[in-house]
């Protein structure tokens, strides 16, 4: 069998082959269309593409950026200025969204500006799967032409004017550039259970032919939690509880929770291996719920809202304190089945926490140290995914009575000072608690929203505290990618974004012992960067050798 004849076999199997494949057709197509310019706004998902447009074009002709809206607009004015289309390449998720007002500048003004949108594959529209919306179609009629791309569909332009803007849909499947093979999920369809049709034997069916469950449980209201406490003490599965769950903390779930999960699907841990999910609440945003499209296993998610999260499996679509009231259930999973694998969790935790004592300036620990000295019953808003893996990973253990909140529907960075600014409230959140209201958010996260404060002075009875990690740029895909295009790098510090709303601003390097405060204000903390690989690397260790 020749090369090509083998790649092409190979291909139908392997991920990042077929991602490598699609990303050199895509640009090559926008290339012959004259495109010699990109902006790109980088992200994992467009990964392929733009390690593509680096090997190819080096940096003379690419223009990085952190926020996609700007992104488009300056790709408006050099389309003008050289009078020649110019692209724009963005991540799947609300990063797609940004783009809108800058397309409808160039339908209006006939900017030739070619909008190359990375997808998650076609198979998870309409889930509500993490960073998946519609992207199809989503400029309407500002778009002259629109093309949806997967694996080896073939593309062309010919048709378009070159005078207004074009859409290119790329869905690329994981993993994106390269790791361990594995075949693709073909398409299946959700099985949607309404809640008229809903009953009980659901849930003990799917127990029945199940015999290592694992409970994940994502964002549910306080009045919820009472009812998902009892059916888990019910089964007695082992349970990852997300902190916006609001039970991460509880005693009560102590002999049957794990507080990690990594590689949780990919071996045995203390005899247990994994054969189904149960998930329960908002889809959820830890790794190990995104790894269950690559096992062939049973997954059941009961939630009160409509989107199974996944490409495959079960939802129950239900009023969830109402529907697991009814589901009585003897213990299903008995103590003595998980007891090696909570074990082994333990071991790791205590290791987790000598880690952290051993690394106090990285970043994690910073956040470990925080968790444990907010005031207790505050609101803690988590704004984006460092914050909310870091919290749920880090922070302290013992019972806080914090109210947890993120806005993660989409998996957007966007708007998110805007969204915890709306769930403040001068007693103290939505449960009326007291009054600390404090965000946790990355520094790109804050520059995304920088006129978000605009409705601070309109809420004068509140306090907030916005604490925001800048870890200068983007902190999460320097663990991610080699290439240092993808991680947005920057000195600028927030200072002034305190001053030009009339804050109150302290910088810390470590955590005082104090961190409470009458006053609103704007928090810097500065992770130690050396520090914070040291702790990644040795975390990674930890998880080969203990879970």
């Amino acid at each position: 069998m020749g090369r090509v004849a083998f790649e092409a076999q190979l291909g139908k199997k392997n991920a990042w082959l077929m991602n490598s494949r699609l990303a050199a057709q895509v640009i090559d197509l926008v290339v012959n269309a004259g495109v010699s310019e990109f902006c790109i706004c980088p992200g994992a998902r467009n990964s392929p593409l733009i390690v593509h447009l680096i090997e190819r074009l080096g940096s003379s002709r690419l223009y990085y950026f952190f926020e996609e809206r700007s992104a488009t607009f300056f790709a408006v004015g050099r389309s003008k200025a050289c009078n020649k289309p110019v692209a724009v390449v963005t991540t799947s998720g609300t990063a797609a969204a940004e783009l809108l007002p800058a397309v409808i500048e160039a339908h209006y003004s006939e900017a030739p500006i070619i909008l190359i949108t990375a997808d998650r594959p076609k198979r998870f529209r309409g889930t509500g799967a993490p960073q998946s919306i519609e992207q199809v179609g989503l400029f309407g009629c500002y778009a002259e032409m629109s093309l949806d791309l997967e694996a080896d569909e073939p593309c062309s332009l010919s048709g378009w004017s070159g005078k207004r803007p074009v859409h290119l849909n790329i869905c690329f499947d994981e993993p994106l550039l390269g790791g361990d093979h594995h075949s693709i999920r073909p398409r299946e369809v959700v099985q949607k259970i309404a809640a008229s049709q809903a009953s009980a034997t659901v849930v003990r069916d799917f127990l029945t032919s199940a015999t290592s469950p694992l409970i994940i449980v994502g964002s549910i209201e306080a009045k919820d939690t009472k009812a998902v406490s009892d059916f888990l003490l019910g089964v007695g599965a082992p349970v990852y509880l997300e902190s916006t769950s609001q039970l991460r903390e509880s005693a009560a779930l102590e002999q049957i929770k794990l507080y990690f999960c990594d590689d949780f699907l990919q071996k045995s841990s203390g005899g247990y291996h994994v054969d189904s999910v149960i998930r329960i609440g908002g889809v959820p945003t830890h790794r190990v719920w995104r790894d269950i499209e690559l096992h062939e296993i049973p997954v059941l998610s009961i939630s009160d809202k409509p989107f199974s999260g996944a490409s495959f499996g079960k939802l129950v679509v239900t009023d969830i304190s109402e529907f697991l009231g009814k589901t009585a259930t003897t213990r299903m999973i008995r103590p003595e089945h998980i007891g090696n694998l909570i074990r082994a969790d333990r071991l790791r935790l205590q290791k987790v926490l000598d880690l952290l004592s051993s690394e106090p300036r990285s970043e994690p620990a910073l956040v470990h140290q925080l968790s444990d000295r907010i005031s207790r019953g505050s609101l803690v808003y988590l704004g984006n995914s460092m914050p909310v893996r870091e919290w749920d990973m880090f922070a302290a253990r013992d019972c806080r009575q914090y109210e947890i909140r993120a806005s993660r529907g989409a998996n957007g960075i966007d708007g998110q000072v805007s969204a915890f600014l709306g769930m403040c409230s001068g007693k103290g959140g939505m449960c009326g608690k007291n009054d600390d209201n404090w965000a946790i958010i990355g520094d790109l996260t804050a520059l995304y929203d920088l006129s978000g404060l605009w409705a601070l002075r309109q809420l004068s009875d509140i306090r907030v505290q916005i604490v925001v990690i800048n870890n200068r740029g983007a902190g999460i895909f320097r663990r991610m990618f080699s290439f240092h295009e993808f991680q947005n790098n920057h000195e600028l510090d927030f200072s002034c974004w305190a001053g030009m709303w009339g804050l109150k601003y302290e910088k810390w390097f470590q955590i005082p012992e104090n961190v409470n405060s009458s006053d609103s204000r704007i928090i810097e903390i500065i992770p130690d960067r050396e520090a914070t690989s040291r702790f990644w690397k040795e975390y990674e260790g930890l998880c080969k050798n203990t879970l």
